[in-house]
């Protein structure tokens, strides 16, 4: 790994700029933006958050996935989120969807396992997240590494967005016409 790029998951770096911390800094920083933290995990507050209350919850130890995380922990993290969602209840009067979206393969540490909460309008039904989540995945083509039709496979990002909006507006054509 580049010696340049430091881990911004990091539980020391966060814990070492933060437990001299007497009030809350006016102004985010890469390792100034812990919450609190338990035994095996930490939470800070998300960079850009899309919503107020975006938080992260993360493993202490280098675990590149909740599913890797040693059954015995589970209690303390599952703790963890009820009672962030209870607070962000209280707070901001919203619901809260909990995931993890896996490994982003990304430099500077964010492969190490963390879990989004982030908070949705109380109205929001199961079906909106769903939605929300899929044209999302859409969007980005999360994922996908090669398609294969036809007896061809195709592996050009170029090529799949191409059948991939093409299939889209035929669809849309479709339920149009009934």
């Amino acid at each position: 790994m580049n010696e340049d790029v430091k881990d911004q998951l990091s539980w020391e770096e966060f814990y070492k700029n933060s437990k001299q911390r007497l009030v809350v800094p006016k102004k985010i920083s890469e390792f100034n933006r812990l919450i609190a933290h338990s035994e095996n995990f930490f939470i800070i507050s998300g960079y850009g958050a899309f919503t107020d209350g975006y938080l992260l919850i993360i493993s202490k130890e280098l675990v590149p996935s909740f599913a890797l995380v040693e059954k015995e922990k589970i209690g303390e993290l599952n703790f963890l989120i009820k009672v962030i969602k209870s607070l962000i209840k209280k707070e901001f009067k919203r619901k809260s969807v909990v995931f993890e979206h896996g490994m982003c393969a990304c430099v500077g540490g964010l492969d190490r396992a963390h879990i989004h909460i982030m908070s949705v309008s109380d109205n929001s039904s199961e079906k909106t997240i769903q939605d929300s989540i899929d044209q999302t995945l859409y969007e980005r083509k999360g994922g996908i590494q090669h398609v294969e039709f036809d007896g061809h496979k195709l592996e050009n990002i170029h090529d799949i967005k191409q059948i991939l909006e093409t299939l889209k507006n035929k669809k849309k054509k479709n339920v149009s016409k009934r």
